[in-house]
């Protein structure tokens, strides 16, 4: 059966829309659109995508869990939304790891296409995929997350309760929009 996502928003807190729009960023429409053109999802939905993305793989496989997977393609993408909900140590800190990562020539793009040619599920150290050229950057940028991003964020930013803030603000919005999609309940 399919709904609209409005009807599964109204009258809901800040984090109970957060909480229903995180439910369904995997499904369609969204999966899809992220694929294709992440820029055409709603902006309050993609925040909301690309920072449940960025601390799920930064939680489970570090930062290198994040850069290699592919949503470390939507590396710029993840510093805008952490821009708009005002995590600026998160986005400094991100910052700072492309600009390592652009001083070695490389991108995520390009650690995620090192992965080409491997077997699924086969088991590898980074090293193993993108050689030892690139572990002194490695090196640097695991410095670098080590500093701010393990265990609190910079200046004890509270990524929850910006994301909150943020939602809170554009629930007009988010109503608006959410008018338009439809997803599946399971």
């Amino acid at each position: 059966m399919s709904t609209s996502i409005f009807y599964l928003l109204q009258g809901k807190t800040a984090l109970e829309i957060i909480n229903t729009l995180a439910e369904f960023v995997y499904r369609e429409p969204f999966r899809t659109m992220k694929a294709e053109d992440i820029l055409s999802i709603p902006e309050e939905m993609r925040v909301i995508m690309l920072i449940a993305d960025f601390e799920a793989e930064f939680a489970i496989n570090g930062i290198f869990g994040f850069l290699e997977n592919s949503s470390g393609l939507y590396l710029d993408e993840t510093i805008d939304a952490y821009r708009y909900i005002n995590a600026g140590g998160v986005v400094k800190t991100l910052e700072t790891i492309r600009g390592i990562m652009h001083s070695y020539g490389t991108s995520p793009q390009t650690l995620r296409g090192n992965f080409d040619g491997l077997e699924e599920f086969q088991i590898v150290s980074s090293v193993d995929v993108h050689g030892d050229t690139l572990k002194p950057m490695m090196e640097q940028i695991e410095a670098e997350a080590r500093k701010t991003l393990y265990l609190t964020k910079p200046n004890d930013e509270s990524i929850s309760d910006l994301l909150i803030t943020y939602i809170d603000a554009r629930k007009d919005t988010i109503y608006t929009w959410s008018q338009n999609y439809h997803v599946e309940l399971r």
